[in-house]
């Protein structure tokens, strides 16, 4: 006699694969990555708008991937030899090479003619390092777009006569015309904080451009989408 076992069938309700829960937590994880993905363009741009800044602080050739703590003695040499000697003496010998003002372009223009012109190829935070402590130690002095060294404007003030100015016809008025102003100068054009410090540095420059370290790109973006300004490789220039 022989006896057939059949399998009892299972009683217990099978789980489901997809529960409603699952499909909405898909859906908030699929709008939360969209939202993300339209964010990171301007995200992308502020944050590279920030490391330009920063490297031009750093001495040429510096390994970022090194600790920070590392870095700050480099900078501290570079600007200790930069802005203490060399740069400091080209420029005071241009400006005292003859009796009258200069413009930044024509102070680099002179520089290109010295032993510093290889480093001024390569970054011109020297340069404006150097003129930021001159103002300070009051040996180079400023009147509209042009700049004197203490001996031209001593004699000056001896002749009983004003600084001349330069041009501040083209310079009065808004923010934008003082940029644009500061960029027909360069005509390789200049990167957002080079423009800043210059236009900073105009008599007539408004308070929002000295004190708010970002104002400078809303005129900057005011400007290129009227076309008078195009942006090509990281520095801004007139458009042709």
């Amino acid at each position: 006699m022989s006896v057939t076992f059949s399998k009892k069938p299972s009683t217990a309700a099978s789980a489901p694969l997809l529960t409603l829960d699952d499909v909405r937590k898909l859906q908030a994880d699929y709008d939360a990555d969209m939202r993300l993905l339209q964010e990171l363009p301007e995200r992308i741009a502020k944050t590279k708008i920030k490391l330009d800044a920063a490297r031009l602080f750093l001495p040429e050739g510096v390994d970022l991937a090194k600790p920070a703590a590392s870095l700050f003695p480099l900078i501290a040499r570079e600007f200790e030899e930069e802005e203490g000697t060399t740069w400091i003496g080209a420029i005071s010998n241009i400006l005292n090479s003859e009796q009258r003002g200069f413009t930044h372009h024509e102070i680099k223009d002179a520089l290109k003619l010295t032993p510093l012109a290889e480093r001024l190829s390569r970054s011109d935070k020297g340069f404006y390092g150097a003129i930021a402590r001159l103002c300070e130690r009051e040996e180079l002095f400023k009147s509209g777009n042009l700049i004197f060294s203490k001996a031209t404007k001593d004699a000056y003030e001896r002749a009983g006569t004003d600084l001349p100015s330069g041009s501040p016809k083209t310079r009065a008025g808004s923010a934008a015309e003082l940029v644009l102003f500061a960029l027909s100068e360069y005509k390789d054009g200049l990167d957002g904080p080079q423009l800043k410090s210059l236009v900073a540095e105009m008599p007539e420059a408004p308070g929002s451009i000295r004190h708010h370290g970002q104002y400078i790109y809303n005129v900057l973006g005011s400007l290129i989408s009227s076309g008078r300004v195009e942006k090509y490789a990281g520095k801004y220039k007139l458009k042709a």
